[in-house]
């Protein structure tokens, strides 16, 4: 008579890690991508002109090089580059066919980082690490806001896109599916919380910032 082999079982310290790390592999996946950006915004800011590395300093990452600080202007600019990532991730959800979109704005948003990070480098002024201080917070917040709203927006984005291009057949008991209206709404408060989440945020930059030019005054 053969002998029945059985599988042997992970231990549980094991088998938790790795279903953490299997629920958490899109965001993994999304901050690399991040960090991805960030390699390549450092290593554009050597080609292109001062002119053009600020205009798209201010676009990415909501700050410039050499303006006068002015709070709510400040403010309204961080947010603004923020809130315009948001809501566009917000209505990619809704998209069967956005993943790529979504996937790709990670990796512009380091490209921002990557850009002021390398701007730093080559300023090598008396208060780069008062600088360090300013940008590092508020980038570090947006950057975890954005990551956030992009796993959100992608969970939202494959579930769209398994009912329309994959329906479920009509033999077979049915599976136990979240309804969309429910699904829906609650991804639509989610991004509200968002929203609140960035504004605070970006309030916490510009008082960074704030700290900087008092301190550099």
């Amino acid at each position: 008579m053969g002998t029945i082999r059985t599988r042997t079982a992970l231990p549980r310290q094991v088998r938790s890690f790795w279903e953490k790390t299997r629920e958490n592999l899109p965001l993994i996946l999304l901050g690399a991508l991040f960090v991805l950006g960030a390699l390549c915004g450092s290593g554009l800011y050597q080609t292109m002109s001062p002119k053009t590395s600020s205009m798209l300093m201010l676009l990415l990452s909501g700050s410039g090089t050499g303006e006068e600080f002015h709070f709510f202007a400040d403010w309204g600019a961080v947010f603004l580059a923020n809130f315009a990532m948001v809501a566009l991730l917000f209505l990619c959800g809704f998209c069967a066919i956005s993943q790529p979109v979504i996937v790709l704005i990670p990796f512009v948003k380091g490209l921002g980082f990557g850009l002021v990070a390398a701007y730093n480098m080559v300023l090598l002024s008396p208060y780069s690490s008062f600088f360090w201080l300013k940008f590092m917070p508020g980038a570090f917040l947006a950057t975890a806001l954005i990551l956030m709203c992009a796993k959100q927006s992608l969970g939202l984005s494959c579930y769209v896109c398994r009912s329309v291009f994959c329906p479920p057949s009509g033999g077979g008991a049915p599976r136990q599916a979240p309804r969309p209206t429910s699904l829906v709404g609650l991804y639509g408060m989610k991004y509200l919380f968002f929203v609140l989440v960035c504004a605070a945020f970006s309030l916490i930059d510009v008082l960074f910032d704030l700290a900087y030019a008092v301190v550099t005054g």
